[in-house]
């Protein structure tokens, strides 16, 4: 699925208890008719097995009439979400594709599917495909991305590596901040942070970052189809799975933290040319799609 900075659009799952679906029945509230929202559904579907029947938070009477029912439910979109998320009184929820999950809430946050590739994972895969990048660098706003950052910097410690921060309140202090980590980092890492990255600032880090020959990191496909030299992205299909598995266990009284999946490898075969990189067999053989 194709994605640049789609975060920026966010799309929601929820999974709850309250329905007005029949015996056995998950209801799915979606924001609206989206493929992206209608695919998400398909998978869900058929990783949890059961029957379900959906709604679209369009037809804001029988969506809202249908979350305050009571039953196992699904959610998808921001509207959806906070459907759900004002309904009192539910047992049980699970989200999937929420780009800041703490925004729904303390209790809700632990019930998140990750949208984006762990912290671990992220340093990890980027400590493969660049042994020598020992520096990682990060552009954010402590306000919105001050938890992901201390994952990183965990993360990059016990991967032999170190977190260059450089803090910025919004997007107008992104080219400065960004001159600031040039000369310091040997990569630069973008995060999924509304505060800091946008079209246009999207446009000036890959600029600079090029001209400085300096490889960018981003977190998905479209990052890497525009020039990021990789996109870590997590598994579209793997979030829709979990999001099954975490309402089955909902369901059995046996709730868990769900799990980030695993992602997805993209590159841009032209920008590691400008940027002097060159990938092994071995490495080749892990990307899903080079650009």
């Amino acid at each position: 699925m194709t994605r640049a900075l789609g975060w920026l659009g966010a799309l929601l799952v929820v999974v709850a208890a309250g329905a007005s679906a029949g015996p056995g029945e998950v209801l799915i509230v979606r924001s609206s008719d989206l493929p992206a929202y209608r695919q998400f559904e398909d998978l869900f579907t058929a990783s949890l097995g059961s029957p379900v029947r959906s709604v679209s938070a369009k037809d804001a009477d029988a969506a809202r009439a249908a979350v305050t029912a009571g039953g196992p439910m699904l959610a998808i979109g921001q509207d959806a979400a906070r459907l759900i998320v004002d309904a009192k009184g539910q047992v049980s929820s699970v989200y999937a594709l929420v780009p800041n999950p703490d925004k729904l809430g303390a209790g809700e946050a632990a019930r998140a599917v990750p949208m984006f590739v762990s912290a671990m994972q992220q340093v990890a895969l980027v400590r493969d495909f660049l042994p020598n990048a020992k520096r990682l660098g990060v552009l954010f706003d402590p306000a919105a991305s001050a938890a992901l950052v201390a994952e990183l910097e965990r993360a990059a410690k016990g991967a032999g590596a170190a977190i260059v921060k450089q803090e910025v309140k919004d997007r107008t202090q992104v080219a400065n901040g960004l001159r600031e980590l040039i000369g310091k980092v040997d990569a630069i890492l973008l995060l999924p942070d509304p505060a800091t990255l946008g079209v246009d600032t999207f446009k000036f880090l890959l600029q600079t970052a090029l001209d400085s020959k300096v490889p960018l990191i981003g977190f998905s496909q479209g990052q890497a189809k525009a020039g990021a030299l990789f996109a870590f992205e997590a598994d579209y299909a793997g979030q829709a799975k979990e999001a099954a598995a975490a309402l089955k266990r909902a369901l059995a009284n046996t709730p868990a933290a769900p799990q980030a999946t695993t992602g997805v490898i993209y590159f841009n075969a032209k920008t590691a040319q400008l940027v002097g990189v060159t990938l092994s067999g071995a490495q080749r053989a892990k990307i899903k799609e080079a650009f």
